[in-house]
């Protein structure tokens, strides 16, 4: 198996107990084999899974298949749908949204490091996907896509609070969208309470 086929194989190991921890926080999820414990420290050591519900959605319907990045009230984007606002840190699910396909949604908000640096943010995703960070454009696959897997440049980590922005459309049912950041390529763990919200709909 390849390095890069091992990390994605160590990473979907750590998300599902990540995952299956967030809901059952007094009974951890306890990986069965070695090679499974050494391929979750692997990905932990490179990557932290971000819950991306802790920001601040909005989701629409969609009204046509090739939705304006600029978002609402652009082309083929059509009324709010769905239950806006900020939610515990779980996965967004399509009964969130509302319906399980041709919809779009904007989430933003902050992502917090106690210390300066270098970071990477990747994606993956089913559908078209833009992250912005810093109120930066680092991450663009706006097209209709089956699972892909997108990373940005190394980027500026200030200390602090970062305004951070996704923007994802779907004309599928396959929803899948996850984000997951290294920093400073020595895999600092980012907790899940890292990402916040204004409590407010407006841009971070």
């Amino acid at each position: 198996m390849s390095s890069s086929a091992y990390l994605d194989s160590a990473k979907a190991i750590y998300q599902f107990k990540q995952a299956y921890d967030a809901v059952n926080p007094t009974r951890p999820y306890q990986l069965k084999s070695e090679s499974d414990r050494v391929a979750y420290r692997t990905a932990q050591q490179y990557y932290s899974v971000t819950y991306l519900s802790k920001l601040f959605w909005r989701f629409y319907n969609l009204t046509g298949s090739s939705p304006s990045s600029l978002g609402p009230p652009g082309t083929d984007w059509g009324s709010a749908i769905g239950s806006p606002g900020a939610y515990l840190p779980n996965e967004i699910t399509t009964a969130i949204i509302g319906q399980t396909n041709n919809f779009g949604m904007i989430g933003r908000g902050f992502l917090y490091s106690p210390i300066a640096g270098k970071i990477l943010l990747q994606t993956s995703t089913t559908g078209g996907v833009q992250v912005f960070f810093n109120k930066n454009l680092v991450l663009n696959n706006w097209a209709s896509h089956s699972l892909a897997t997108d990373t940005s440049v190394v980027l500026d980590l200030p200390q602090g609070y970062t305004p951070i922005e996704i923007r994802y459309f779907n004309v599928t049912s396959n929803l899948s969208l996850q984000l997951f950041v290294n920093i400073n390529s020595k895999g600092y763990s980012i907790p899940l309470d890292t990402l916040y919200n204004t409590g407010l709909d407006r841009e971070a």
